[in-house]
């Protein structure tokens, strides 16, 4: 750690070090009890160990290790979340074309039933017209003897 210095004298090598809870750096000798030598501010300090706290130890570290760490770490949720991703696009997918197949299957049905509503129109108005004939014949005549053919 190159950048570690004591806050005060600069010197680099004077171990045990201390940090404050204001974010300064000393050495046993320029470590002041009551306050902080650079700030002034009433503080506290901890000696620098390998007993720290992990939240303290962080600022220690090698930021390229915990980037690195924490990039792999951002990679496999990635990875993670675009598998889930994939299985819910291709569940989307495969439904959609079933749906797609159920339009088409219904379209073909609802041709059909309007060819076949067209037959059955055709053929009420064949029977509506053949009635209204019988009904035209029975009114004029009450023998059913002398009925013509009826060609509908």
């Amino acid at each position: 750690m190159d950048w570690f210095h004591c806050n005060q004298c600069f010197c680099k090598d004077a171990a045990p070090f201390f940090v404050t809870n204001c974010g300064h750096i000393f050495c046993r000798k320029c470590v002041l009890e009551e306050k902080c030598a650079i700030c002034g501010t009433a503080c506290k300090h901890l000696v620098l160990s390998e007993n720290l706290k992990p939240q303290v130890k962080m600022f220690f570290k090698s930021p390229k290790e915990t980037a690195l760490r924490y990039l792999s770490h951002v990679s496999q949720v990635w990875t993670f979340q675009k598998k889930q991703m994939d299985l819910l696009i291709a569940f989307y997918k495969d439904r959609l074309s079933k749906l797609e197949l159920t339009v088409q299957e219904t379209q073909q049905r609802v041709a059909n039933q309007e060819k076949e509503l067209a037959v059955l129109k055709k053929e009420n108005g064949e029977l509506k017209k053949f009635l209204s004939i019988l009904k035209v014949r029975k009114k004029t005549t009450h023998s059913p003897i002398n009925y013509p053919p009826l060609v509908p």
